[in-house]
């Protein structure tokens, strides 16, 4: 059974799985023994708890009698309900926008180099993508300001005392997030944004995983009003 960083389970759980209400979910110390705990993940709202947390599977401890017991983690992922989106709404947060820092040369090898990588100034080193992988050579990203993100009908806007963004969905090539830094991942045709949920700064209740459910609905969305217009 592969362990993994309860923080990292958690965002994976943007929203609960029993009661589907979102940013709900953190990590719990249980005792197991007088001087003894383990982490559970625990639902403000509904009570719900997970044990024998891993990569694999979860295990809820508390909550409806009739899911109680283990279930593998896509089951429980599966349960969580899209995004439901309102004509004409803005959902919006605190993010800390991050860019690629051209200056720097350095790389690391290694997946194990890279977690164990010290955050450089304002920036650190990211590889992109799911935590785990590595699609290429690690990058380094540079915080550019702090601000006010959205996502709308429109784009993804972002609006900050020093730099303002704007990307309407016809622009964007991909998006994606990472657990270990909470981010999402955004790209154009010519930059890369990564947009950081935790940090100085913000408040790091909500995961990268909400933003990029909201993100992948409405540019889905966008793309099928294209194609019905085409």
């Amino acid at each position: 059974m592969s362990k993994v960083n309860p923080v990292c389970l958690a965002r994976l759980f943007w929203k609960c799985p029993i009661c589907q209400v979102e940013d709900c979910i953190h990590v719990h110390k249980g005792r197991t023994g007088l001087l003894r705990s383990r982490s559970l993940l625990h639902c403000d709202v509904c009570g719900s708890e997970w044990g024998d947390l891993s990569l694999q599977s979860l295990t809820l401890i508390n909550g409806k009698p009739e899911l109680l017991g283990q279930r593998s983690l896509e089951g429980w992922i599966e349960m969580i309900q899209a995004p439901v989106w309102a004509p004409g709404t803005v959902k919006e947060t605190i993010a800390i926008l991050h860019v690629k820092e051209i200056r720097s040369n350095r790389q690391l090898s290694t997946w194990a180099a890279w977690k164990e990588a010290v955050s450089i100034g304002s920036g650190f080193f990211y590889y992109g993508g799911a935590i785990g992988t590595s699609r290429g050579k690690p990058i380094l990203l540079r915080a550019l300001d702090r601000g006010r993100f959205a996502v709308s009908a429109e784009g993804v806007l972002f609006s900050g005392p020093a730099k303002r963004l704007y990307l309407p969905w016809s622009k964007l090539s991909s998006i994606d997030f990472e657990l270990h830094y909470n981010l999402l991942e955004v790209r154009d045709i010519k930059e890369m944004y990564c947009f950081c949920f935790s940090g100085k700064g913000v408040s790091g209740k909500e995961s990268a995983v909400k933003w990029y459910e909201y993100t992948r609905v409405l540019w889905g969305s966008y793309r099928i009003r294209l194609n019905e217009i085409r």
